[in-house]
Formats: C-alpha cells, structure tokens, sequence
C-alpha cells in the first residue's frame, strides 16, 4: 500500500511509519492543481478560461466579467449576482483529483459585498454532492488572502473546485491556489510544557467536553438520552493531584470526551498520555482530531483498560492541518464506569505530568440551571488549583450582551503544592440578559489561566394557550433539557430528534413493536405538546438495494417502503399507542431531499413528489383510523423555494390529506425580512396554492424546522475551528428573534427551532444552536426567552407604519401592546426613533433584545431610542 493512499484513523502497529511516510511523500508536493488559478484568460461570456458556472438550475440572475484592479496579477473574476430567489452562485472548476486522507492547501484572494458567507470546497460531482472539504469566510470589501487546510474524506479523479454564495451581491476573486499540503523544516520553537489545561481535572470539568450517546446507529437513543448523565469531578479517587474524571456509562452507551483545540507546530512528533482505570474491563480509544465537524481526520490507539491505575501513552507525528490545531478525543462504549486523571499532551517524547500553567482557575454552577429567573439566587464558584504552590491574583468579572464588564471578585490567593481553593459568589439577577463570566488568575502581572462561563437571566413568563403556542423546538427528552425549555417558553417540541416515533426504530422486525414511552410521557406530564414524526423505513421492509455497504449501509432508512400497507399499519399502531399522548403526527422528513426520501430510477425526482403523496395518503388515512382527532402535518420540504415542492404535491392531491401544512427553509443566517424573496412572499404563494387547490379554502401553516446552523461561541477563552461560517452571537440573536417576528407576521403559526440542545463537544461548535458546548446558553437562548415572555400570551395583529428605514410588528394581549421594531437595513449604525404614547395607556416601557429596560414614558411623553438590526421591545400598558 503507498503512503499517500493510507488513511489516518489507523492502528497503532502501523502509525509511526505510515505517518513517516506519508509526511515524506508531502514534502515532493505542492503545485498549484488549479488551471488558470489567476483568472488571467476570459471567455466572451466573462468567465475565466478553465472556469464555468454551476448555477443554471438556482433561481437566480448572475453577470460575469473581467476585472482589471486585481490583487496581484492582471485581471481577476468578477461575480455580480443581481437576482436571487433560490439555489446559490456556483463558480467551479471540474476535473479536480482527491485522495482520502491526504492533506490540502486551499487559498484564494478575494473581496466583495455578498449577502452570505463565501464558501470554498471540493465537492462530488453529482448525487449525493458531497463536501469532501470545505470553509466558509465572511468576506469584506479588501482585497485578503483566505486559506485553509483540509483532508479529504473520499477518493475522486472528477471534483469540484466550488466557490459558492447565496443572496445578491458581488464577489471578486484573484490567485486561488488548491494543492497538496507542503510540510518544511520547522523553525518555530518548540513549545514546552502540557498544552492541555485542566489536565488532572482539580478546578473541574473546565474546557473538557463530555458526551454520553447510543452505540452505534439510533436504536438506544431515546434512553440513553434520559439518563442525561453527564462526566463528574471525583475528587475521592484521583492517580494525580486531588481529582479525576469519573464517567458512568448507562446501558446501551457510549463516552465521547474531549478537550479544547490547540495549535501544534506541524511536522513534529507528539505525546499524549494519561492515567486511566475502570470497574470493568473495556477498551478506552484514546487519540488526536483536527478538521471541521464531518472533515476531520484522527490519529489514535485503542487500549483496554481494567481495575488498578495504569498509564496509557501514544505519539505521532503530526502533519499539517488547518490551524495547526488539534484536539484530544478519549471514547469508550459499554455500561461501567472508567476514571481517567493526568492529562498531558506535549511536543517530543512522553513526560511526566505537569499542569498546563503554575495555577489554574475554573468556573461552575452550584446546580444544572443555567437560566434564573429574575429574582432568583444564581450560585456559582470558581477553583483555583497549583500543582507548584504560590501566591496569585484571582479576578471574576461579568460581561452582559453589550460588552458592559462588571466585577464581581477580586483578591489573592495563597496555595501551598497541590492546594485547592474554592471561591463561592452569586450573580445578581436584578436585570434580565445575558451574562458572560471570566475568571482570571495572575502572578506578577502574568496571565495564567482564564476560564469562562455564560449564564441567562430571564423575565417570568406569562402562559397562555400552549396548543396555540407558536414556540416549538428540538430538544432532548430529559428531565434537565424539559426543564430547560420551560424556562425558554417553549411549549411545543418535534420529535426530530428525538427519533423515537420513527418507523426504523418502532418496528425494526416485522410485526414486533417497541415504543420508548418513558421519555414521551415526562414531556407530556410537563405540560409539552409534541409533534411525532412519521418517517424512515425498516430494512426489513425498504427498496433499498440488498447490497447497500460502507457510508450507504445506513440508507435503507430514507427508500420508500416495498409495499403501502406495512407503511399503513405502522403509522396505524404507532398513532393509536401514542393517542392522547401525541395527536400531532408529520408526514415524512424534508420528503423533497434525496437526503431523505430515496427514488431510484431515471425520473426518480419528477417521481418523488408522486411517491411522497401515496405515503401521505396512507399515512392520513391510517391516522384517522387509528384517532379521529389527530391532526396531520405534511409537507416538509426544504432545500428550494416552498411553493415549488408544495406545487408538486398538490397536484397529486396532497392538499386533501393534511391538516397542517408545514416547510423548513434555512436562510445561511438571515432573517427572513431581509431575504431578496422574504419568507413572507413565499408564505403567501402557499396560501395562494392552498386557495386553489382548496376550492378557496386555507389551512395553517408552521415552518417546522430551522435555524443558524454555524452559531460560533461567544467564549473568549477556546481556539474554534470550524469548516462552516459562524455568525457573531449578537447577531445570531437579532437573527432568530428577527426571523421569528417575521414568520409570525408572514402567517406562519409556529417556528420549531433547531436546534435547543448542546453536543457537550468542544470540536463540535457549529452545530450546537442555542448552547455552548458546556451546556450554557448562548445569547439566542436569552433573546429567545425573553421574546416568549413579551409575546407569549398576544396575538399578531399588524405591520407598523413607521419610518421607512424601520420595520415594526404589533401584538396585542388582555393587558398590553407590544411593539417589535428593528432597522430593515441589516448593516445599519442605527436610526433614532420617537413613538409616542397615546392617552388610553397607562404607561410604556422601552426593553432590549435581552429582556433590559432602555426607557420609559407616560402618557402623552414619547420613547425615545436607537434601532439598530437587534430588535427592541416596546410595552404600552393598557
């Protein structure tokens, strides 16, 4: 086998020599893979020769030219897209090798005004147009040199270089370069000592992520979920210092840990080590991860682990990545327990342990809650542990949503060798919002070690009707999470995840039912209405080939069923088990994505909407069957233009057979109101489809599914390396808020977020919505909670005629009006605003997108504010 072919999960016996090799191999590379990477030769149709648009099948409008102020050589390509509904800007270029496991340079210069992130990526061909590498850039109006270091996940002689943008905008792109990853000589110094903090675990779970899933596929996920267990500090069992990592594995479970990134000097050999044992035993994997969630790659060993402590170590060397930023992973699977203490990864050989700095400080709640109400007691402490001893200075400071610092402790501190001390404090709850903690330690004026830490302060909210409820969300079914979305003011939740009403999971042999009643009865018990999905074929009963192997073995799930029947009768049993409990049901997942709904054959997609209708037919009818009062949501599309999949299906007569109609559109991190098409134009065409296929007549409509995808942290503290773009946490919280308003005012009677739940994955940033990895809220947790306490118990009711720079939505319930404004203009300072407050008001109060009051006024006064693009809130009392 030649090096470069090798991948880089491999065993231990072959590690070292194959990474040897393959280093070797990528020092005889690096010249440019792309053709015509300056864009120095045009075509009369303005595009760079070797170059070509992929766009023909978006909805949308794009020029071409040739630009000559470029950055460095001649010309440079210029994109305008000019109209944009639909789809995205494609600027490819085809022909393009990939191996798996090799390691690449990506750069390109580019400037320009577009709407979205700029996505750089080789991708597959055709179906399923997988990413084998990819980053995202937010891109400003100079020339910069964007770059990045990818490996790929597949083999491909025919890839995609793609450059991609959605929304209107231009783009001007110069000197892109895609070539294997060089590593030279080292020159940098070597970086001493243990690069991971908190390695022995004395302050806490500080920076360490902890994960406790299914084994392997879906089929235990809703009970494992219910445990909500979580890794604890054991400070009765350590092999180092004072404290180890205790993890309790549940049944049918698997532990993923993880720490935070840190840069590496590529090319250099690595050692981690740690000390480890279990009360059974278990193989532990134990190893380094680079790369954006789903592009990553692995350098690992895995060990078994049994009673007594024993030292565990495992070296690399390690290649260049992007970011020169790697992280370490420890996984076991299987019911036990294991303890893992000393921590270290260094540069060289493996050494003894030594902490990460000569103090370090952590911070954590004295219980679960990470939202207090207002009023409440907020408890939290921050340990400060030396593996040396000495004398330091310790500072615990409060950062709210607009960078306003409040200290909140300060002194020093006095630790003899291995010494621990605790510092106990309470976070005023006076003023709702978000609050950002930083506790720092320091010795003559050094920065030692920081630790951070966000929690949210929330209005009580008013209830009202839940059924009618817009707020909705996904979130996992345990007592911490249900609490959790209270505390939010969700009142509806899909079950998607969890998964627990699926067909694949309830009757995986034919005939033999399992229903994971547990969990659905504690969210019902709670006061939650859920919407149970319908979906995802057995094997037993797909279309799917019976030689589906490797990354498709899985695939059977998303093939239409063989026979109507089998389908018919699960929904019959499941809607008839669940009756009382869940009289929500939606028809099948995104049914517009081969992602989810598989139609093999040469005219599978113009037979897709045909298929999904036959399944909503019988799904409809086996429903009514099953409970007279159950209410079916169909639908679901994504990926386009709502009105194009809903147009499909109701002229196969989809209409007659659902109760509710429902869509996801993602936005790439806009607010609907600021879309080229706004999401309200599309609502309309639906209603518009509904009245002619309804001989006049409407029903709801709930966008069901969506949200920020790539929401970044708002910690200061950790180095995020992700492949997507992720969106400033102010303006995520504009977003969803803004997003949601809209919606509201669009017609739409729900918005399911997704998602409300956290990894607990320090690698794993982009995907985690509301929450940190540590399980804090993000701002969007905070605006979304104090958006159901100001709205909760009202009723949309008009658009406001304001100035015509700012945008104004009007709710109204038994006791106020609320006023939502913002500035239309998403890239707005600020527009000063007067609005004033009418005689037949008691009173109005002026509230920030964190629930803050920034005015009040009396009848015949006026409030008086800035509107930037985060919403504000205007009460007026009756």
């Amino acid at each position: 086998m030649g090096c470069e072919k090798a991948s880089l999960i491999l065993p231990n016996t072959l590690l070292a020599f194959l990474l040897f090799c393959f280093v070797q191999d990528l020092q005889a590379e690096g010249y440019n893979l792309l053709a015509n990477g300056g864009f120095d030769g045009f075509k009369s149709n303005g595009i760079a020769e070797e170059w070509r648009d992929n766009s023909d099948w978006a909805d949308l409008k794009i020029v071409y030219s040739a630009e000559k102020t470029a950055a460095h050589s001649k010309l440079a390509q210029k994109i305008d897209c000019l109209r944009f509904n639909s789809g995205a800007v494609q600027f490819i270029q085809t022909g393009l090798e990939v191996s798996k496991g090799k390691i690449y340079e990506v750069s390109i210069w580019m400037k320009g005004s577009v709407a979205s992130p700029v996505e750089i990526l080789l991708r597959q061909q055709g179906s399923p147009y997988r990413a084998y590498f990819s980053k995202s850039f937010r891109v400003g109006d100079a020339w910069r040199k964007y770059k990045f270091t990818g490996v790929s996940v597949s083999n491909d002689s025919n890839a995609y270089f793609m450059v991609r943008f959605t929304g209107r905008g231009t783009l001007w792109l110069d000197d892109a370069t895609y070539a294997e990853a060089k590593v030279a000589e080292p020159t940098l110094p070597a970086i001493p000592g243990n690069l991971i903090s908190n390695g022995s675990f004395e302050i806490g779970l500080d920076r360490w992520g902890g994960n406790i899933r299914e084994v392997g596929g879906y089929e235990f996920g809703m009970q494992v979920a219910m445990h909500s267990q979580r890794p604890v500090v054991d400070y009765a069992k350590s092999r180092v210092g004072r404290a180890s990592l205790k993890i309790s594995v549940p049944k049918y479970g698997r532990v993923l840990i993880t720490s935070p990134y840190v840069k590496v000097n590529p090319g250099r050999k690595y050692s981690l080590s740690l000390w480890s044992t279990s009360n059974n035993s278990r193989n532990l994997r134990i190893g380094l991860g680079a790369g954006g969630w789903g592009q990553g790659i692995s350098v690992n060993r895995s060990v078994s682990v049994g009673k007594g402590w024993q030292k565990y170590t495992f070296s690399s060397v390690l290649p260049p990545v992007d970011e020169n930023a790697w992280y370490i992973f420890l996984e076991s699977q299987g019911e036990g327990t294991v303890w893992i203490d000393g921590v270290q990864l260094n540069e060289g050989e493996t050494a003894d342990f030594t902490s990460h700095a000569p103090a370090e400080i952590g911070l954590k709640r004295a219980g679960k809650t990470r939202l207090y109400e207002v009023g409440a007691k907020a408890l939290l402490s921050a340990s400060i542990s030396s593996d040396r001893g000495g004398v330091f200075s310790a500072s615990i400071k409060s950062i709210n949503f607009d960078g306003k610092i409040s200290p909140i402790w300060s002194g020093e501190i006095s630790l003899v060798k291995d010494g621990l001390r605790e510092i106990k404090f309470s976070h005023p709850t006076r003023i709702p919002g978000y609050y950002r903690l930083v506790a720092e330690i320091n010795k003559a004026g050094k920065l030692l070690d920081r630790s951070e830490l966000s929690i949210g302060i929330v209005n009580k909210r008013k209830t009202g009707s839940s059924v009618n409820s817009p707020f909705g969300g996904h979130a996992r079914f345990n007592p911490e999470s249900l609490n959790e979305m209270k505390l939010l003011g969700v009142d509806w939740l899909r079950m998607h995840p969890p998964l627990g009403t699926k067909w694949f999971l309830v009757e995986k042999n034919r005939g033999e039912y399992s229903f994971y009643d547990e969990p659905i009865l504690l969210a019902k018990s709670m006061g939650f209405n859920i919407l149970g999905s319908l979906d995802t074929t057995p094997r037993w009963a797909s279309t799917a080939p019976a030689d589906m192997q490797g990354e498709d073995a899985n695939g059977f799930r998303s093939y239409p069923p063989k026979k109507l029947a089998d389908w018919e009768n699960y929904v019959y049993q499941t809607v008839s088990h669940y009756k009382g409990i869940i009289d929500y049901w939606e028809v099948w997942n995104e049914p517009s994505s081969n992602g989810f709904l598989k139609v093999e054959g040469p005219f599978g997609e113009s037979r897709r909407p045909i298929v999904y209708t036959e399944l909503l037919k019988a799904a409809y009818r086996a429903a009514k069957r099953a409970n007279p009062g159950a209410v079916v949501v169909a639908g679901v599309g994504t990926g386009q233009r709502p009105t194009e999949w809903v147009g499909k299906i109701f002229g196969q007569g989809a209409y007659d057979y659902m109760d509710v109609l429902s869509f996801h559109l993602y936005t790439d991190g806009r607010p609907g109101d600021v879309l080229d098409t706004p999401t309200g134009v599309y609502i309309d065409g639906l209603r518009s489809l509904m009245r002619s296929y309804g001989r006049g007549a409407t029903k709801p409509v709930w966008e069901s599914e969506s949200g920020i995808l790539a929401s970044g942290t708002g910690y200061k503290n950790i180095l995020q390396v992700v492949s997507g773009y992720s969106e400033p946490v102010k303006d995520s919280a504009a977003y969803m808020v803004r997003n949601f308003v809209h919606l509201l005012a669009s017609g739409a009677s729900k918005w399911f977020y997704y998602s409300m739940f956290s990894s607990n994955r320090i690698d794993r940033n982009e995907a985690m919505g509301f929450y940190e990895w540590d399980g804090s809220p993000k701002p969007m947790a905070v605006a979304y909670a104090n958006l159901a306490g100001m709205i909760g118990d009202t009723k949309y009711v008009r658009s406001l005629d304001l100035d015509k720079t700012v945008a104004g939505e009007e709710f109204v319930g038994s006791d106020r009006v609320v006023n939502v404004v913002w500035a239309r203009d998403w890239s707005t300072q600020g527009i000063r605003l007067d609005l004033p407050v009418s005689p037949s008001y008691v009173s109005a109060i002026a509230y920030d997108l964190m629930g803050k009051v920034l005015g009040r006024a009396a009848p015949g006064e006026a409030i008086d504010m800035l509107v930037t693009k985060v919403p504000s809130f205007i009460v007026f009392f009756k």
